[in-house]
């Protein structure tokens, strides 16, 4: 979505990821306008709900689908640090194992 910035005219653009950001935080906080910061000079750019909605039509499935995407990357780093974790305590217990026989023996 392209957009002027009201105060200094600089022509940017808003993702569609930023949109589904916007939307959904407007939908949680029942907002009904969107500060759009121009890259230029930092100033907000009041965006209706509107504007938004219609620049993408279907945000609502889209934001679902986003969520869900969320959890099970999340649930795949938590599997993935456990992992990790579990396959370091042998070795590290090895470690502190061997160098407290090797004290018991000096």
């Amino acid at each position: 979505m392209n957009l002027r910035c009201s105060y200094c005219q600089t022509m940017f653009a808003l993702s569609r990821e930023t949109i589904l950001a916007a939307l959904g935080q407007m939908e949680v906080e029942g907002l009904h306008h969107y500060d759009a910061h121009c890259p230029r000079c930092r100033r907000a750019n009041s965006m209706s709900r509107d504007r938004l909605e219609k620049a993408y039509p279907g945000w609502r499935e889209a934001l679902k689908e986003m969520q869900k995407q969320a959890a099970n990357a999340e649930k795949e780093q938590a599997a993935a640090v456990a992992t990790v974790v579990l396959s370091f305590l042998p070795m590290a217990f090895f470690a502190w194992a061997s160098g407290a026989v090797l004290k018991l023996f000096t």
